[in-house]
């Protein structure tokens, strides 16, 4: 994945919204964050969009380091993102097998923050 942000990107987030973090990810000098956008895709988005409100991470996250200079350099998120090499293009991609696998993760992420509450 390359990112070519410019002064001119759209991004489809509002402002006033929290959004649920569902991955991170480093890539040269940028973090972007996995999240459901505005249209329920999921998207990354630069973190500097956000203002952190909760600075807890799920317990069951993993994380993977490359050594892509350039490229990505870590990604932590759910166990599927981290392990399954194909389930990050596949989501870029909007492949129906990895949307649904990502929405599983959303519900639970939400089950398991309503147990909290």
């Amino acid at each position: 994945m390359k990112i070519g942000l410019t002064t001119q990107s759209k991004f489809p987030v509002c402002v006033d919204v929290e959004y649920v973090i569902f991955a991170m990810l480093l890539q040269a000098e940028t973090v972007l964050v996995l999240i459901s956008d505005d249209d329920e895709l999921p998207s990354w988005i630069p973190i500097e969009l956000f203002q952190i409100t909760d600075c807890r991470m799920d317990s069951s996250w993993l994380f993977q380091q490359f050594s892509n200079p350039g490229g990505i350099r870590a990604l932590w998120g759910y166990a599927r993102l981290i392990q399954d090499d194909e389930h990050f293009d596949a989501l870029v991609e909007r492949d129906p097998g990895a949307l649904r696998v990502f929405y599983e993760e959303k519900h639970r992420m939400s089950v398991q923050s309503n147990a909290f509450k």
